[in-house]
């Protein structure tokens, strides 16, 4: 019976372990070099990483300021990989810039990060890479753009981890 009780006392402390607590930091948003390498893009150099967040291991968002607009990822579905108007960059759908708003304010950036948005309307650019949709959701701010990057990896796909700092690598 002791061994019994010790047992179970053993299994709800080690259930206790696995949990994560709710005084735990969020995991940090994906690094730009895994968004380059997941989007095959190169982003300009001055992009910088402002906040986001990782919901799970098959969905994130990351939110990039930059002087100029963000390279869109090539589509893989068409014949050629480049777009026939190289100087345009396509139009998009339109969206209120509430809410990019409303993601820095979800996301917690700190209030010295938040761009200052000129822009009443923004562009949402939406596509796949391999086994993941990405959403942009960008817009023009006093500075430059704000983007952020909303990736999701489709359902048929195997299990894919956005690991912190490194690469993200299929299961």
């Amino acid at each position: 019976m002791k061994l019994l009780h010790m047992v179970c006392r053993g299994l709800f402390v080690a259930a206790l372990l696995i949990v994560p607590g709710c005084d735990s930091d969020p995991p940090p948003p994906p690094t730009l070099e895994w968004l380059e390498q997941l989007l095959s893009v190169a982003f300009p150099t001055d992009c910088r990483v402002i906040g986001g967040t990782e919901s799970s291991e098959s969905s994130s968002l990351c939110l990039i300021v930059s002087a100029d607009p963000l390279p869109l990822p090539p589509d893989r579905d068409s014949k050629t990989p480049s777009r026939s108007s190289r100087g345009k960059r396509p139009a998009g759908t339109p969206f209120p810039v509430s809410a990019l708003s409303n993601l820095l304010a979800a996301s917690g950036v700190s209030p010295d990060d938040v761009p200052r948005l000129s822009d009443d309307r923004g562009a949402s650019h939406v596509g796949q890479v391999g086994d993941w949709q990405f959403t942009y959701r960008e817009a023009a701010t006093e500075s430059g753009w704000l983007t952020a990057v909303e990736l999701h990896s489709h359902p048929s796909a195997g299990r894919y981890v956005v690991s912190r700092g490194n690469q993200g690598m299929a299961e």
